[in-house]
């Protein structure tokens, strides 16, 4: 079975295809951009045969692709320049030697579904991406092919640099917008983890008395002293003089509060809209990590956040500024238990908060009994019936890699792929296919990694070494 399958988000545009055969004097695929009007372009190409040099304003009929997907970042380029969101894409296999390459006649051309660039993924749910550190070929110009830690992060703290609005994508006017929603009447309830990018703040203060917000601590390393210090600090001080209430929820060591949520309410005081997801209000996650923004509009699901928000607050106060004394028995009751809600567009979800145990996480604890939350994730992993898709940020062990692992070994024919930020994760999920408990590591000792190609491992800018 042939077939060309496109997907979309605010900012790529990528293409996988399959013939179903052996695609046997097949030199590659052709894989043309087709926009509103009919006209078919070839997409750029990046790679050449032996004993070619690349040149500029190759494309894949010239150096056609070998492998079965792409991307065309360049997509959205030609909407911001045309008008022209929507698009298809042809891909035609090729045969003969290089310089004098023909469409295959025993393999026809294939035409992919139409898509559009667009950050709406239905009736009141916005999604976007941004383009972070993966975009290397534009990071690698920005600086010459020589970058270090120090000048990107330079860079993508400079609010007028064309890197970071390269980088950060639609990231940054979305956060904004919603900001912007409470700047005559109504207020912005949020929670944050960390806070140092300086746009993001002074959108903050614009809001005066009409933002009031819960404001985790962010422990890092001092740029002089190599001490550490809280890099919320200066944000903080800021906000003490603008806005409304303010609660310093000041963690204990190894603990993070990791809220990343906004909650607008109208003049009336009702919940109107919630954005979350997992961008950290940094230079570093909004342009050097792999982050997303989601904003939902439904009061339903906005008054479920506004509730969390206060229960936030209420357990900060109770809390009298010991930071041990935080995540008490109320709050882990109230997240103790989810809520569901159907979208405007009949889309179900399910809401859960953390934490959700009866208590913190004892070091080194074993046999524990999974959080309410990961129960459930776990009891949807083993109902798929086509594929669990997954992208974790240090998911710890066990994970979903290893229940994504279980549900493989009952299930051959799952799709599964995944990508953490931390190798044992993958690692995890490769020796628990196969059913063996992995080997322990002395100190100090370093192995290759035992990875399945199903779920991978791929670094995390720290700040400090690009990975």
């Amino acid at each position: 079975m042939q077939n060309a399958v496109a997907f979309a988000n605010n900012d790529v545009i990528t293409i996988a295809w399959s013939y179903g055969t052996r695609p046997d004097g097949c030199m590659g695929f052709a894989v043309y951009r087709i926009d509103d009007k009919g006209q078919e372009k070839p997409l750029p190409s990046h790679a050449v045969f032996k004993g070619y040099k690349i040149k500029p304003g190759q494309t894949t009929a010239e150096f056609p692709l070998q492998k079965f997907y792409w991307k065309d970042p360049y997509a959205r380029l030609v909407a911001e320049k045309t008008g022209n969101r929507r698009f298809r894409y042809k891909v035609v296999p090729l045969k003969g030697k290089p310089g004098k390459l023909v469409p295959m006649t025993n393999l026809p051309h294939i035409v992919s579904n139409e898509v559009e660039i667009s950050s709406s993924v239905g009736p009141g749910v916005e999604a976007v991406f941004n383009r972070r550190l993966i975009s290397t070929q534009r990071v690698s110009r920005a600086f010459k092919g020589k970058p270090s830690s120090a000048s990107l992060l330079a860079k993508i703290g400079d609010l007028k640099d064309p890197l970071r609005a390269s980088l950060s994508g639609d990231m940054v006017e979305v956060l904004n917008n919603f900001l912007a929603r409470a700047k005559s009447s109504g207020k912005v309830y949020a929670a944050l983890y960390e806070l140092d990018d300086e746009e993001l703040i002074l959108g903050l203060e614009k809001l005066g008395k009409r933002l009031e917000i819960v404001l985790s601590n962010a422990v890092r390393d001092d740029a002089t002293t190599k001490k550490k210090i809280d890099g919320n600090q200066a944000a903080r001080d800021r906000l003490q003089k603008k806005s409304g209430q303010k609660w310093d929820r000041i963690m204990p060591s190894n603990h993070i509060g990791h809220n990343k949520f906004l909650v607008h309410v109208d003049q009336s005081g009702k919940a109107r809209a919630v954005l979350l997801g997992s961008t950290n209000w940094t230079p570093n996650g909004l342009c050097a990590q792999t982050n997303n923004t989601i904003v939902i509009e439904d009061v339903k699901l906005a008054a479920r956040y506004l509730d969390y928000w206060k229960q936030l607050a209420a357990d900060t106060r109770r809390a009298k500024g010991i930071p041990k004394a935080l995540q008490g028995v109320k709050l882990r009751t109230w997240d103790g238990s989810s809520k569901s809600f159907t979208l405007a567009a009949g889309d179900a979800l399910e809401s859960w908060f953390s934490p959700n145990t009866a208590a913190a996480r004892r070091s080194g604890a074993k046999n524990e009994k999974r959080p309410s939350d990961m129960e459930a994730v776990v009891k949807r992993i083993d109902k798929a019936e086509h594929a669990i898709l997954f992208l974790a940020f240090y998911p710890g062990s066990p994970s979903i890699a290893n229940w994504s692992a279980l549900a493989l070994a009952k299930k051959k024919k799952l799709f599964v792929r995944g990508c953490v930020t931390h190798k044992s994760a993958s690692e995890g999920f490769y020796y628990q296919l196969k059913g063996v408990t992995p080997p322990k590591k002395k100190k100090g000792e370093k192995k290759p990694v035992k990875q399945d190609p199903r779920v991978i491992g791929a670094e995390a800018f720290d700040g400090k070494v690009i990975p």
